[in-house]
């Protein structure tokens, strides 16, 4: 009967520790750190591209084409964003949840210093209030 009873104890201390536990993990950061490494590595490769068209051709790209013209990479879109270049910008943006764009601004530490995550492709816009909401990361060209 001892032996019943511990059995009985232990499986309902290991239930309620098992759900302490999963409330403590937070379910968006694998989404959130897909979101930075993706945004890293696109603007890097992307930047890069720009400018090997730069040297070749002296000018700024006017679109994603003139990046995969220089033998560059055009990054490919990811969690509901697409890339477009825009206004001297290359510009990542979509409609998104608020843990994109905190993926995105951890992106951050790593890009240029003009990269600025806002509303817009200009880098202009704070954090909305409402999410999904409409969200651009952008990077001077």
């Amino acid at each position: 009967m001892f032996h019943l009873i511990t059995a009985i104890v232990a499986i309902a201390l290991a239930a309620i520790l098992g759900t302490a536990g999963l409330m403590l993990i937070n379910p968006d950061k694998p989404v959130e750190a897909r979101v930075t490494e993706a945004a890293r590595a696109g603007f890097t490769g992307a930047l890069a591209s720009a400018s090997a068209y730069r040297t070749l051709t002296g000018a700024n790209p006017i679109g994603l084409s003139d990046l995969a013209a220089a033998g560059g990479m055009v990054p490919p879109p990811f969690d509901g964003l697409s890339w477009s270049v825009s206004g001297g910008r290359l510009c990542l943006s979509g409609s998104v949840r608020e843990t994109v764009w905190s993926g995105l601004e951890k992106a951050a530490s790593t890009l240029p210093s003009g990269y600025r995550v806002g509303t817009s492709c200009d880098g202009s816009g704070s954090k909305p209030a409402q999410w999904p909401a409409a969200v651009a990361a952008s990077a001077p060209l």
